[in-house]
């Protein structure tokens, strides 16, 4: 392990206890790390040799149990003590606070790139290389799933619900959650949803995700959960004031937004707002739309709903038009330029000063997209970017992420 570096050592007076900080860099790309095992691995080794010389080393003992969030970015935080008898017979005590800086070389694609979990059914996971205007393959999903939904937390990114295969009641919908980590390409399983879910939202809001409504064989769900990031526990929080599923979120100034969807078979025009700290849900200004299966995004205080499909009697007619709502104001406005074409369910991502939405189902051609288009609200203007994803589709989930320069990893 290269660079390792001491920081301060305190003894305390009159008592055969050190207190020691260490701080470790790990720069070399050589490293034969796969995960956060390896990682404490490697590191205690070091330590124990910086600690004790050549001679034997104490016992330790590890006090600190894994969780989702140990890693966070480049950083990993270890605390663990040693203990045991040194060659003058005193008993010693050593406090350990490992600063572990993981320094491997990093590229940020979207500036480079949007990550994308493929969907139909699929399980593969691509992204967007803009220096080369094509879509690849980064990794591949522990399951098939569709209609499910991505959190970015930290650089890492959670797979929450979905289904593996479509019903209309929702017979086949998951409450499975599992947690991607980009620089060791490597997936683990966390706490399951205490609810089956397809078709909902989820969100990241301070140290939580927030996974709202949906669907499942039960029917369209009411139902919010909360997931500490921290705690790694579920929690029910308060329900949306009507069942819904195939609506659209965003996040915005510390409070969630839920837009459209369909409620007991009818598609809805409504917007609600809810408030973590107070859990609460208020009913603001409806959208000039019915729409669902849609997307909501934000961007210079403002949100965009996009996309999306209602029902004129028995048929699905694609919505076109673009909606922006002010916060403040509590007012939805259209916008004068039109999606480029219809797009029901498509993923989306934001990425600086653009909009992006991938794939999605087209009623009035009645055809998937394979294509991305981006829209910018600054410009209002539509772009259709170069290179189309691997096969058409609907129902995937898109995020925003930095992946190592190591990608693609079997290169």
């Amino acid at each position: 392990m290269d660079g390792c570096f001491p920081g301060y050592v305190t003894f305390l007076p009159n008592r055969n206890i050190l207190s020691l900080d260490l701080y470790f860099s790990v720069i070399s790309p050589k490293l034969s790390i796969t995960g956060e095992s390896s990682i404490i691995c490697k590191v205690t080794i070091k330590a124990s040799g910086l600690i004790w010389g050549s001679g034997p080393p104490l016992q330790f003992s590890l006090t600190i149990v894994l969780n989702p969030l140990m890693l966070q970015r480049n950083r990993m935080f270890i605390r663990w003590g040693i203990g045991g008898q040194g060659a003058d017979n005193h008993f010693y005590s050593v406090n350990i606070l490992l600063m572990v800086m993981i320094l491997l070389p990093l590229k940020i694609l979207l500036s480079n790139v949007v990550v994308h979990l493929f969907s139909c059914f699929g399980n593969l996971v691509q992204y967007y290389d803009d220096e080369k205007k094509t879509w690849k393959i980064l990794t591949i999903m522990p399951y098939n799933s569709a209609h499910h939904c991505v959190v970015e937390v930290e650089n890492f990114l959670f797979v929450l619900g979905g289904e593996d295969q479509w019903n209309p009641n929702g017979k086949h919908s998951t409450n499975f959650v599992s947690r991607y980590d980009p620089r060791f390409n490597s997936w683990i399983q966390l706490p399951p949803m205490q609810e089956r879910r397809a078709s909902f939202y989820a969100c990241r809001l301070d140290k939580n995700l927030y996974v709202i409504g949906g669907r499942n064989e039960t029917g369209y769900l009411s139902s919010v959960e909360c997931y500490n990031l921290e705690t790694n526990e579920w929690r029910y929080v308060s329900s949306l004031p009507q069942p819904l599923a195939a609506h659209a979120g965003a996040v915005h100034n510390g409070k969630i937004y839920i837009s459209g969807g369909v409620h007991n078979g009818e598609y809805v025009p409504w917007l609600y707002c809810y408030d973590p700290v107070m859990d609460v849900w208020a009913r603001k200004q409806d959208m000039n739309t019915k729409r669902a299966i849609h997307t909501l995004a934000v961007m210079n205080d403002r949100l965009y709903a996009i996309g999306g499909n209602h029902l004129k009697g028995f048929s699905h007619l694609d919505v076109m038009l673009v909606e922006c709502y002010d916060p403040k104001g509590d007012q939805w406005n259209i916008l004068q330029t039109p999606i480029l074409e219809g797009r029901s369910g498509p993923g989306c991502a934001v990425l600086d000063d653009s909009i992006y939405l991938v794939g999605g189902y087209s009623w009035s051609m009645g055809a998937y997209k394979s294509s991305t288009i981006c829209y910018s609200p600054e410009k209002g203007t539509w772009t259709e970017l170069e290179g189309d994803v691997a096969e058409p589709l609907a129902g995937p989930a898109c995020s925003t992420v930095v992946l190592p320069a190591c990608v693609p990893y079997n290169k």
